[in-house]
C-alpha cells in the first residue's frame, strides 16, 4: 500500500458544505445528462430540453428522501480539508471558468477555507474551460501543472 501524500481535485469539490433542495435540483441533472445523451447516442450537453427537467424533479425529491445521501455529499469539502489539515499534504485545485457543474467560484470558497485552515494549497484556473475539460483544451499548460505538483512531492 502507498501513503496518501498528497491529493489532487479536477473540477472538484462539487458540493458546498450547506445546500438545499433546489441546489440538487439544479445541479445534479448536469452531472447525469451527458451520461444519459451519450447513452442513447445524441450530441452530449449539460442541458436537455426534456431530461433536464425530469431529472430536476427527481433529483429535488431525491434531497428530501434521502437526507444522509446529502449529509454525505455536503460533508465531502470537509472530509477533504480533514485529510490535509495539519500536515504537509499539498493539494492541487484544477478548474475552470466555464464550469457549469462545479463553478469557480465554489472552488474558491473551498480554497479560502482549506488556506484558513492553513492547508498547503496550489490552484491552477483555466478561464475559458468547462468542467474537466482543461485536460483536452489546455493539455500542455494542465500537464505543467500536475508534473510541478508531482515533482514538488519529493
Amino acid at each position: 500500500l502507498h501513503a496518501h501524500v498528497a491529493t489532487l481535485l479536477d473540477s472538484a469539490p462539487g458540493f458546498p458544505e450547506h445546500f438545499d433542495w433546489a441546489f440538487t435540483a439544479r445541479t445534479a441533472p448536469l452531472a447525469f445528462v451527458p451520461g444519459f445523451l451519450h447513452r442513447m447516442k445524441r450530441p452530449i450537453a449539460h442541458h436537455h430540453p426534456l431530461l433536464s427537467p425530469a431529472l430536476a424533479a427527481f433529483f429535488g425529491l431525491w434531497h428530501v428522501l434521502a437526507p444522509a445521501q446529502i449529509r454525505f455529499m455536503a460533508r465531502a469539502p470537509r472530509r477533504i480539508r480533514d485529510a490535509h489539515r495539519g500536515t504537509q499534504k499539498p493539494l492541487l485545485l484544477l478548474y475552470g471558468g466555464l464550469d457549469e457543474l462545479v463553478p469557480a467560484d465554489e472552488v474558491e470558497r473551498f480554497a479560502a477555507r482549506a488556506l484558513e485552515e492553513g492547508i498547503r494549497l496550489e490552484r491552477a484556473y483555466f478561464p475559458s474551460s468547462k468542467h474537466v475539460r482543461h485536460i483536452v483544451q489546455h493539455r500542455r499548460d494542465y500537464d505543467a501543472h500536475v508534473t510541478a505538483f508531482l515533482a514538488s512531492l519529493g
